[in-house]
């Protein structure tokens, strides 16, 4: 009964009672903020499989272990258990004692299959883990070391690969690529979109100085710009402009809007606050920077879209991947994750 208890009885009773403090404590634990209840159901589900999961693991230890501790048992207390009078059960004893006693030494290699099917996190590393694994570049020999660690390989493709496979490149985070600090506002203001309105303004105003009509500046931009160019009023409202006198490309201020609405200084003065706290609300930057509702909306609407479109697919994908294991750490420990654990 000694070996019984110390090698049985009591690891399994302290395993229950360690792993029953974790479920109590994980599950008891509220998740800071305010409440959400799309937030808190996830929360809840990930609770739910880390229990589970615990549970699985008390349980397939005392199935292990449990048939070898009784056949110990039944050798040391019931007389003749060990005897046997043919050949027959002979090997039904020894078959016997040879199952238990693997059963009994296969609960560590149960374990990680456990993981592997109860835990989400540990199954992604893994697959990304194999995903990567055998993967050579072949790089030229003067190439920089840096942008091979850090960044898209730019020698030939990968032995054996697709060459179109996103998930072969190396994972980086938004620091590691120097989103961080970026300025997207500036960003967006730099689009080409934009500089391809402007020349095109700039074309107009070219064919009108040269005595070109309406009709043949028309024609001239839709032979060079196809599809992008000017519409015919448009071209012909900008001449219009042009003979009588106003020589601008910039657009006029609308009406029914205030005329400072977008006024350079606004635009500076909303680029500031949004600098000093990237989580303020609308109605935030609107009672600091005195502007009203809609054009704070329309201000960070358009300039948040452009610069999200500025992003390469290849630089998203790295980015959100990386953003969606954090996410299911910080899910996993119910909000209390932070980078650097």
């Amino acid at each position: 009964m000694l070996i019984f208890s110390v090698t049985f009885a009591v690891p399994l009773l302290s395993l229950a009672f360690t792993y029953t403090c974790v479920g109590r404590r994980l599950w008891l634990r509220a998740s800071p903020g305010n409440a959400d209840p799309t937030r808190d159901l996830t929360q809840l589900r990930a609770k739910r499989k880390i229990i589970k999961m615990l549970v699985t693991i008390v349980v397939l230890f005392a199935l292990c272990w449990l048939p070898l501790q009784t056949f110990l048992l039944l050798y040391y207390f019931v007389p003749g258990f060990d005897s046997y009078q043919t050949d027959e059960e002979r090997k039904v004893y020894a078959l016997s004692y040879f199952a238990c006693h693997w059963l009994a030494n296969a609960n560590s290699m149960v374990n990680p299959f456990v993981y592997c099917f109860m835990s989400d996190n540990f199954r992604n590393d893994q697959v990304n883990e194999d995903e990567g694994a055998g993967h050579v570049a072949r790089m030229w020999e003067k190439r920089n070391p840096f942008r091979i660690l850090v960044g898209k390989p730019e020698g030939r493709r990968l032995l054996g690969r697709p060459r179109h496979r996103w998930v072969d490149n190396i994972k980086m985070d938004p620091r590691e690529i120097g989103w961080d600090g970026m300025d997207w506002i500036d960003l967006a203001e730099d689009r080409g979109q934009w500089r391809a309105l402007v020349n095109t303004r700039a074309a107009v105003k070219f064919c009108f100085l040269l005595g070109k009509s309406g009709t043949e500046t028309l024609e001239m931009l839709k032979r060079a710009y196809k599809d992008d160019a000017m519409g015919k009023t448009q071209v012909f409202e900008w001449f219009s402009r042009f003979k009588n006198g106003e020589m601008s490309i910039d657009d006029k201020p609308r009406s029914g809007r205030p005329s400072t609405a977008r006024t350079h200084e606004n635009v500076e003065k909303i680029r500031d606050i949004i600098k000093e706290d990237r989580r303020r609300t609308i109605e935030e930057i609107v009672e600091l920077s005195g502007v009203t509702w809609s054009s704070a909306a329309r201000f960070v609407k358009e300039k948040t879209t452009e610069a999200l479109s500025s992003i390469s697919k290849d630089e998203f994908r790295q980015c959100f991947e990386k953003w969606n294991k954090r996410l299911d750490k910080c899910i996993s420990v119910s909000g209390e994750y932070f980078e650097g654990d």
